[in-house]
């Protein structure tokens, strides 16, 4: 029978040790645990991944080019086009352009339809609700704060 651990030690990044400081990302697990759902393939998630490594702030959208994700990945860029062509059919990722208010205007990628959907995914999965309400609870409802349930 296993014991009840009495230090889990640290969390979130401080868990990956120094090598998180070569670069860090959080990643709702809901996107792992509902990749069938999403009708999302192990390259598209891969993709995925990749995408939301150039995703630093919430309301800058990444900058990612097709050709150095397939570097990364070891595919060609053809393959990573086909699958951000199929998440942008199903509403995952927007291509639009960003306006970076010094005159720039980039190519981006928006994620806002995975987000949603992924809220959404969570929401209605046991399981994952009641893990959204325990982390609500755990780190308090500020006023203005939409609560996931």
């Amino acid at each position: 029978m296993s014991e009840a651990v009495s230090n889990p030690g640290p969390g979130g990044s401080e868990k990956w040790g120094e090598v998180a400081r070569a670069g860090f990302q959080p990643v709702p697990d809901t996107l792992l645990v509902k990749q069938q759902a999403l009708g999302l393939d192990a390259t598209d998630i891969v993709v995925l991944l990749n995408l939301t490594s150039f995703w630093w702030y919430r309301d800058a959208p990444p900058f990612a080019r097709t050709n150095v994700i397939a570097k990364r990945m070891g595919v060609t860029p053809r393959t990573v086009q086909r699958s951000m062509k199929k998440l942008e059919e199903k509403g995952y990722i927007r291509r639009d352009e960003y306006d970076d208010g010094a005159g720039n205007v980039l190519p981006a990628i928006y994620l806002n339809g995975l987000v949603d959907k992924l809220a959404s995914l969570a929401k209605s999965d046991a399981a994952l609700s009641v893990r959204m309400m325990r982390s609500t609870i755990s780190h308090g409802v500020s006023e203005g704060d939409e609560i996931p349930f």
